[in-house]
């Protein structure tokens, strides 16, 4: 049977703090994970890179989500590894907010950098540039940091 989002965090040992969490802190190694959606993601040359934040509700909003997204944005900018776990869902894009999570990628993506990008709206957020290709999650879940040197 198939993890949901949520059980694959629980699995990787990086539970979630709640069902409004957009990512976790690994238990022991202190890698971030954090939760990508798939139509949110562009090239920079030839590097994929996926959106972290969203212009407008970024700066003001003070609910968690917002604020747990920037301190593990914080985390990885300060050299903590970071990766992110590709989603989907059946609902039109939004930059932000809720979505109903559809199902996940069964590979994981590292973290090369962080940086600022204008995407073609104009609207200027933060995006995770991947290092080098997914590696595929493996079936013993907490194998995975081994991959990764972790």
């Amino acid at each position: 049977m198939a993890l949901s989002s949520n059980e694959l965090f629980r699995a990787i040992d990086a539970p979630l703090k709640n069902v409004h969490s957009w990512g976790a802190i690994h238990e022991t190694n202190s890698s971030v994970i954090l939760r990508v959606w798939r139509d949110q993601s562009e090239m920079m040359g030839n590097q994929r890179m996926f959106r972290l934040t969203c212009k407008g509700k970024w700066d003001k909003n003070n609910r968690f989500p917002y604020k747990e997204r920037k301190r593990h944005i914080k985390l990885i900018q300060e050299g903590d590894p970071g990766f992110m776990i590709v989603h989907t869902s059946t609902e039109t894009m939004e930059k932000c907010g809720a979505r109903t999570i559809t199902g996940w990628d069964r590979r994981i993506w590292q973290i090369d950098r962080i940086v600022k990008y204008t995407d073609k709206d104009n609207d200027v957020d933060l995006w995770g540039l991947v290092k080098g290709k997914p590696v595929d999650i493996p079936v013993k879940y907490k194998t995975l940091w081994k991959l990764f040197g972790l």
